[in-house]
């Protein structure tokens, strides 16, 4: 019993003094926080800058505290500029404490300096001969690396583009060695809008071509839009008929998120959008748990797949359902006998379509 109460009270002491060491360390590194404090006023600003570049700044935006970010902990960077001849524009970052923790001044000088050299850079003269226009290191922290314009005559349906990119490439690479030399880093490439990895290897122009395709999916599959959103366009009476909305922009409600090959969609996404009923004076949306909108939407689906798109993904928006997806096989009448705090959402679900819906049993929501 004696050693039971010796080894507890021991413990105790290793714990208080614990305690006290992390008291005085927490101590220690406020005092030194302190000390090392940087204001976010406009005032503090212009000083931080003044002290670490010498260079003088008008604060453009400096917002404080972003109230819907955990009621206010995060802080919004800072945006300012130079008010010398260059007149760079740059974020001071400001932490959650509200002191100023860096800036990227020396990012957006880089950009700046390139921009106005870029006519000493042989390397860029020559990328200019292939006809690529409106070159620029970019003015934000958000732009990229590097941007360009397509020759006015080309886009990206025309497989001399990337003919035209894909001998371009020894240049641009040869660029990114260039500028590394000045500590600016590239690593991608952005032409027409279309992110060009210049770190890839690419064996022919067609490698080029599908390889963009597979990782700038929004701007290949638009050329297949038309094509691919005739086959579901007879469909629309039927969407009509089992009370799902068609009036929307089609681009947002059909829209492919995986491509291989240039010109094929891998995996298709459609969105069913429920109009909603009216019933004794309330609108109500499509249930889970209701036959009826069982049937429709099972119709409506299995017409879907019978058009042979990849249509891989098929979302329901506004669908009635019980808060835990595991509760999706009982009805809400069963659901409130069984419990008293049961609770249902209105959301968007995806309902599994990695086999062809035989029965209403198939159909599985997931949220």
């Amino acid at each position: 019993m004696k050693k039971v109460i010796l080894w507890i009270v021991g413990s105790a002491i290793v714990v208080l003094l614990c305690v006290v060491v992390l008291v005085t360390l927490t101590g220690f590194w406020i005092v030194k926080e302190a000390k090392n404090y940087t204001g976010h006023s406009n005032d503090d600003l212009i000083a931080y800058v003044e002290e670490k570049y010498d260079v003088p700044i008008e604060v453009i935006s400096n917002d404080g505290r972003i109230p819907s970010s955990f009621g206010g902990l995060k802080m919004s960077d800072a945006y300012v500029r130079t008010l010398d001849e260059n007149r760079i524009s740059f974020d001071i970052q400001i932490d959650v404490f509200g002191h100023i923790s860096g800036d990227n001044y020396e990012k957006q000088k880089q950009r700046f300096d390139l921009n106005n050299e870029s006519g000493n850079l042989l390397v860029l003269k020559e990328i200019k001969d292939f006809g690529f226009q409106n070159l620029s290191f970019g003015d934000s922290e958000n732009d990229p690396e590097i941007r360009m314009d397509l020759p006015g005559n080309l886009t990206f349906q025309d497989q001399a583009t990337f003919d035209l990119i894909y001998r371009a490439l020894p240049e641009l690479q040869e660029l990114q060695k260039e500028v590394s030399k000045r500590k600016y880093r590239i690593e991608s490439v952005v032409i027409g809008g279309v992110l060009l990895n210049i770190n890839q290897t690419y064996t022919n122009a067609e490698h080029l071509r599908n390889k963009l395709a597979s990782s700038n999916v929004e701007v290949f599959s638009y050329y297949l839009f038309e094509e691919d959103f005739g086959l579901l366009k007879p469909l629309l009476p039927l969407m009509e008929e089992q009370g799902f909305s068609t009036d929307r922009d089609m681009n947002y409600t059909f829209s492919c998120y995986e491509m291989i090959v240039h010109d094929r969609c891998e995996a298709y996404s459609f969105t069913l959008y429920t109009y909603g009923r009216m019933e004794s004076g309330f609108q109500s949306e499509f249930r889970y748990d209701r036959l009826e909108d069982k049937e429709k939407l099972f119709k409506v689906i299995q017409e879907i797949q019978n058009t042979h798109l990849p249509i891989k993904q098929v979302m329901v928006d506004n669908l009635y359902v019980p808060q835990s997806s595991e509760d999706q096989h009982i009805t809400e009448e069963e659901l409130r006998e069984r419990e008293n705090s049961v609770h249902f959402i209105r959301t968007t679900v995806e309902v599994s379509t990695n086999k062809k819906l035989r029965t209403l049993d198939d159909l599985q929501f997931v949220y």
